[in-house]
C-alpha cells in the first residue's frame, strides 16, 4: 500500500502530474491502467479532504483530467458516488477561484 503522505510537500509533485494529463492522454492510462493505479485514485480521494485549497485544487484538477480522458468511463463508476458529495460540500466553502474551477470541471 502506499504510506503516509506530506501532502503540502507533495504539491508540486501534484501540479506537474496534473500538468502531465493535460500534455499526454497516456498519464490518465497509467493512473488507472492496473490495480496499483487504482489504489492510487484510492490515495488521491484522501489527499481530496487535506484542508490546504492548493493541495485540494490540484487533485481536483488530476481527477477533472482523469474524468474527461479516454479512461473516464472506467472510472466514474468508481469516483462519481465519491466524489460528488465530497465536491458540492467542498465547493461551498471554497475560497480559492482555482479551487472552485476544478472543482466545478469535477461536477461536470
Amino acid at each position: 500500500g502506499v504510506g503516509p503522505v506530506d501532502w503540502r510537500r507533495g504539491w508540486p509533485w501534484l501540479e506537474l502530474f496534473g500538468g502531465l494529463m493535460c500534455v499526454d492522454e497516456g498519464a490518465a492510462a497509467s493512473l488507472v491502467g492496473s490495480v496499483p493505479g487504482v489504489e492510487l485514485v484510492e490515495h488521491l480521494l484522501v489527499g481530496a479532504d487535506f484542508p490546504d485549497e492548493a493541495v485540494k485544487s490540484a487533485i481536483c484538477y488530476i481527477f477533472f483530467r482523469l474524468l474527461s480522458s479516454h479512461e473516464g468511463p472506467r472510472v466514474v463508476p468508481h469516483l462519481a458516488p465519491r466524489l460528488g458529495p465530497s465536491s458540492v460540500g467542498a465547493l461551498l466553502k471554497a475560497d480559492s477561484g482555482e479551487l472552485r474551477t476544478n472543482l466545478l470541471g469535477v461536477l461536470q
